[in-house]
């Protein structure tokens, strides 16, 4: 019910609202996305300017997949045990 209230005031014809601001706020937090290959939800601009914005961010991509990629593929698990080491 929460969740649909929420939604109450939500107007798909308004502006999406700019979130990197907020993103490059987290710049001193350790981050890790993975990216589908194939995503059509995450681009490759997009991780692009995360990385701008937090030079430190380890970025993987998921070879062959889209959105979301299965993280119990190929070099994944490594990469993603090595990064919360």
């Amino acid at each position: 019910r929460k969740l649909l209230k929420t939604l109450e005031s939500f107007d798909p014809s308004a502006p999406i609202p700019d979130m990197w601001t907020q993103f490059g706020g987290l710049a001193a937090q350790p981050m890790m996305v993975v990216r589908g290959e194939n995503s059509k939800l995450l681009s490759v601009e997009t991780v692009a300017k995360m990385k701008l914005l937090h030079p430190k961010m380890v970025a993987a991509t998921a070879a062959g997949q889209g959105h979301a990629p299965m993280l119990w593929t190929a070099e994944l698990p490594e990469r993603i045990a090595a990064f919360l080491r």
